[in-house]
């Protein structure tokens, strides 16, 4: 299949990457191993000529309210936004929004203290 179709192929752009970014509890403050995982995305980001990155919110199943879970996840996103932003990311190729507690990775009941649903999920096309 390369050698047939290897130049056409050559042209086609990477596959998305993506980077899961996780949160201490009720806080947009990352972890210490989610912190040590920026270079990475700032890596994969100069590799790619014209980026696109979409950065979506989530929370666990705690706090008052879906709205107040929507609002924290929005917190989260946007606080990596800030941190591309003073990495140089140009802001036109950055989407932020928030799932809040609508799009758990791991299915709790409400009111479950689930580490791994506080998170920032990170598609770079």
């Amino acid at each position: 299949m390369t050698r047939l179709f290897g130049d056409l192929l050559s042209t086609l752009p990477p596959p998305p990457e993506q980077f899961l970014l996780y949160f201490r509890f009720e806080s947009d403050e990352l972890t210490d191993q989610s912190r040590a995982l920026f270079p990475r995305i700032l890596a994969a980001l100069r590799n790619r000529p014209f980026p696109d990155l979409a950065v979506v919110g989530h929370t666990d199943t705690t706090g008052s309210g879906f709205a107040s879970n929507i609002e924290l996840g929005l917190k989260r996103a946007n606080a990596i936004r800030a941190l591309l932003l003073a990495a140089g990311v140009n802001a036109n190729v950055i989407e932020v929004t928030s799932h809040g507690k609508a799009d758990l990775l791991i299915k709790t009941a409400d009111g479950v203290l689930e580490p791994r649903n506080r998170r920032v999920e990170i598609t770079i096309r």
